[in-house]
């Protein structure tokens, strides 16, 4: 399966904590989920590919190769599992009550982005992207 980036790449992406925070053998399962929606999101790019799919060009495969790496940082910050898809998104508390005193939360917002970061690529992963010339949602032509 097609993989832009690697977990050495990653470990330049994140903090060592971070990477403590995941499962053996996770970094490659994220990358893997981060790079399809990498992938998704340059479906309308054109470029010149090697057999494997990555781009001939070497600034086209570092820019796909940072923002899967963005992503996959994005979701360890925000404490989201890609692999567990939304049943996995801890869910937000709307109100609390003890002894008489309660607290109320209006996270929704903050959910919905949370949902959001789990199916679709990161603003800062897209920045990435854009600055290479990628992640274009217009069609390419030659």
């Amino acid at each position: 399966m097609l993989t832009y980036a690697t977990p050495d790449q990653l470990a330049e992406h994140v903090t060592a904590a971070q990477l403590d925070q995941l499962d053996d053998g996770d970094a490659h399962r994220y990358l893997r989920a981060a790079t399809q929606i990498v992938r998704f999101a340059t479906k309308n790019d054109l470029y010149d590919a090697t057999p494997a799919g990555l781009p001939t060009d070497p600034v086209l495969a570092d820019a796909l190769a940072v923002a899967t790496c963005v992503q996959v940082r994005e979701w360890i910050h925000n404490g989201i599992n890609p692999l567990a898809g939304t049943a996995g998104l801890t869910p937000v508390v709307m109100s609390a009550a003890t002894n008489g005193s309660s607290v109320s939360y209006n996270d929704t917002e903050q959910a919905s982005a949370r949902t959001r970061l789990l199916t679709g690529l990161a603003d800062t992963a897209y920045s990435v992207l854009r600055t290479a010339g990628l992640g274009s949602s217009m069609a390419a032509r030659r």
